[in-house]
């Protein structure tokens, strides 16, 4: 969740917040401690309301994930921006 919404803040730069309307996560397998998990996800979808995200987690081979990701946010300005 903190790196799909953190995916949208990157590409608004920075001039939104976010906040998760829905997010599946599919467990494809056990992570390995204590190795590091690396996570890494797209915003590829940014509409004036509402970002559409993928997520991969992986130990360091993306081919073989730990865990893939969808998700959209909602997209607004704080408060006192327009």
């Amino acid at each position: 969740d903190a790196c799909c919404g953190l995916a949208v803040m990157v590409k608004t730069q920075g001039t939104s917040n976010v906040a998760t309307l829905d997010l599946r996560i599919d467990y494809l397998r056990p992570a390995t401690p204590p190795e590091d998990v690396i996570a890494r996800a797209e915003c590829y979808k940014l509409t004036r309301h509402v970002a559409f995200v993928r997520a991969l987690a992986h130990h360091g081979d993306p081919a073989d994930p730990i865990a893939s990701a969808a998700g959209t946010f909602m997209v607004f300005s704080p408060r006192g921006r327009s």
